[in-house]
């Protein structure tokens, strides 16, 4: 039997979930608030097979999807495309290497 999660929007950066707020407001949602939500679930042991069902004021805002689909991608907008799905990369212990003149400095995440 598949698990129906019935997620509502509240803003434009965060949803509501069996009463629990999801909120990304305080960095713009980056990567879009569903994904991420989705993400966080599936960290707290959520099933990737149960299925999002997400709403805006009781209306259907997107297609059915399960926790799996939305957290393999994040949301991407650029100045010269419109809002896009683009597969999910975690940057989170990610290595980072910026210029610095000639030579490069390279960045890890904190331990």
């Amino acid at each position: 039997m598949t698990t129906t999660i019935t997620a509502a929007f509240e803003g434009c950066c965060a949803v509501r979930i069996a009463g629990q707020l999801h909120d990304f407001s305080s960095d713009h949602a980056k990567g879009g608030v569903l994904p991420r939500t989705a993400r966080n679930l599936l960290a707290e042991g959520a099933d990737p097979e149960a299925v999002l069902r997400v709403t805006r004021d009781g209306t259907p805002a997107f297609a059915d999807a399960t926790l799996g689909q939305w957290a393999a991608v994040s949301v991407e907008e650029r100045d010269r495309r419109g809002v896009r799905l683009v597969p999910y990369r975690d940057h989170s212990s990610a290595r980072r290497t910026i210029p610095d003149g000639e030579a490069a400095v390279e960045l890890r995440e904190a331990a």
